[in-house]
């Protein structure tokens, strides 16, 4: 997900439609971006032809809007709630969410029915002190432990030219998380909704929810 790179041009893009379209220009205070022509692509799945789904645009209804509003609101255990994704860097990782913040890691390929896959580990969001900590702990071999801060949250929903659907992607790690400079502090997993997307315009954030270190 090389967020920071579109985030700058998604910005760009923005200030430009803001100007040319004002009958559709969603403002939003922070850092909550939408794209007003990027997004609204027509899509061939049996989901549009059965529902006759039109391009939403209603900031409320956004997906990574509905994530900006918990996120700013401190509800980040429900950033997941009742949700199944994948780990966008090994796609046979899965994550599958319920309703309390907590998660069953599972291993399994697109081939693989979902009774098939194999359990590997289990995590959750929790409060700790004033924060939200994120940690999973997982068998020997099959995944990583992890245990951080939630300092970033990230989202970025969009259509995707390569399979003519849409896709959220969700990022969440620590304060020293930084897509283009990798470093040995930063902490983070990213994941990739394993559902169906209405159309929607592009919209995304980027959020420290601590500010990152100084440069």
């Amino acid at each position: 997900m090389k967020f920071k790179i579109l985030l700058y041009i998604f910005c760009l893009l923005n200030a430009t439609h803001c100007k040319e379209s004002k009958n559709i220009s969603i403002e939003e205070s922070g850092s909550f971006n939408v794209d007003l022509e990027e997004g609204c692509k027509s899509v061939t799945n049996y989901y549009d032809k059965q529902n006759n789904s039109k391009c939403e645009m209603q900031k409320e209804l956004l997906f990574c809007y509905n994530l900006f509003h918990k996120a700013n609101s401190s509800l980040i255990d429900q950033i997941f709630y009742k949700t199944k994704w994948s780990d966008s860097e090994q796609e046979s990782k899965r994550y599958f969410w319920d309703q309390r913040g907590k998660v069953t890691l599972l291993e399994g390929g697109p081939a693989d029915m979902e009774k098939d896959y194999e359990i590997i580990g289990q995590g959750k969001i929790y409060k700790e002190n004033t924060g939200w900590v994120y940690e999973q702990t997982c068998k020997p071999g099959k995944c990583e432990d992890l245990k951080f801060s939630i300092e970033y949250i990230s989202c970025d929903a969009s259509f995707h030219p390569s399979d003519r659907d849409y896709h959220l992607s969700v990022t969440i790690g620590n304060r020293h998380y930084d897509f283009l400079e990798p470093n040995n502090k930063e902490k983070h997993v990213s994941l990739e909704y394993d559902g169906i997307i209405k159309p929607q315009i592009r919209n995304g954030f980027e959020l420290y929810l601590v500010p990152p270190p100084v440069k």
